[in-house]
């Protein structure tokens, strides 16, 4: 039992590891040009905050990792919306629970 839960770890942190690079070779054009965008910083959190789900599954921290994979969703969706100019409709709610949660954990 112990050895399928270490090949599931494994197998999902692979995964992990393999998702920030999709992102970044997919980008977005505002980062990849160096044009600052109303949410190219959004953007730039959202990818550290995948780097830093991947560390935290690999250390075995399954609940921090998905807090901050949620984290990253939080960031994409606030950059769509400032390149949009839709800045009055980025909710900072969740977010602000999240890493109230992951101070928590720590």
């Amino acid at each position: 039992m112990a050895n399928r839960q270490i090949v599931n770890k494994l197998k999902f942190a692979s995964m992990l590891a393999a998702f920030p690079i999709a992102m970044v070779s997919m980008g977005n054009p505002a980062i990849a040009e160096g044009v600052n965008s109303g949410g190219s910083e959004f953007a730039q959190a959202a990818i550290e905050y995948r780097e830093k789900a991947l560390n935290a599954s690999t250390a075995g921290n399954t609940e921090a990792a998905q807090i901050y994979n949620r984290l990253a969703e939080i960031k994409d969706g606030a950059a769509q919306l400032a390149d949009e100019g839709r800045w009055d409709e980025i909710d900072w709610s969740e977010y602000h629970e999240l890493n109230a949660t992951l101070g928590e954990l720590s």
